[in-house]
């Protein structure tokens, strides 16, 4: 080949070279491309943060994937199976204050101290519980509670609550639940003006309760209607 056909070739072999050199820069000069983030699924998670953290505490009953421990904040009526001469007799009104551990995402476990009115007398008593949950909002609570018969009195001569407590509560939401249960009442028991002898006598219950922030907003309802009714009875004296 003549001298200026080579000078051709050299100089096109030349071109195609830098050409080259030019378009592979990117990925051969400096040993490797760079990393395509929209393929790698742990560097948008590490640029993402977590949504719905576990909180260790929370004063509302929420599940395991909310919080640790939670608050019991709970108002309840429930209507007891006897015969009475007083309607209000009738029933029991019981406030719970206590702490629950969620173990898991099924189960929990805790225990409260319960303040109950029944027929006169005000009782304190301490009491184990269970929950099982299924779903976010909505569980079965277990409970087992004894009361002491060394209580105070509002009015003489009448049964109290005494002994174990049994109760089931089916929570329909966080914040309200229907129940029902065994109680055990003891003492001299008056029905029409005749004296029964003294006794244990176990009875059903069955009821509907408020908890969480409703439980405690019922607990103020009560402080005020106590104090309207100290009130009252001062002015009447």
């Amino acid at each position: 080949m003549s001298a200026p056909g080579n000078l051709v070739t050299r100089n096109a072999v030349s071109a195609l070279s830098l050409a080259a050199l030019f378009l592979c820069g990117p990925a051969t000069a400096g040993g490797s491309a760079p990393p395509d983030r929209g393929s790698d699924p742990t560097a948008v998670s590490q640029a993402i943060p977590a949504q719905g953290e576990q909180r260790r505490f929370s004063f509302s009953p929420d599940p395991f994937d909310q919080c640790k421990y939670f608050m019991i904040t709970e108002t309840s009526t429930d209507w007891v199976w006897m015969k009475v001469e007083d309607g209000f007799d009738q029933y029991i009104f019981t406030n719970s204050l206590g702490l629950m551990d969620n173990l898991d995402a099924h189960r929990a476990v805790g225990g409260s101290i319960d303040l109950r009115l029944a027929r006169g007398h005000l009782s304190c008593a301490p009491a184990l519980r269970y929950r099982q949950w299924f779903t976010r909002d909505q569980s079965v609570d277990l409970s087992v509670g004894y009361v002491s018969n060394h209580e105070s009195d509002l009015f003489s001569y009448s049964p109290r609550l005494a002994g174990p407590i049994v109760n089931a509560r089916f929570n329909l939401t966080n914040y309200l639940y229907v129940q029902g249960g065994l109680c055990r009442f003891e003492g001299p028991w008056y029905l029409n003006n005749y004296l029964i002898p003294s006794g244990a006598r176990f009875r059903t219950y069955g009821g509907i309760g408020l908890g969480g922030v409703p439980g405690v907003s019922l607990w103020g309802v009560e402080a005020v209607g106590l104090v309207l009714l100290a009130l009252a009875f001062s002015g009447m004296s």
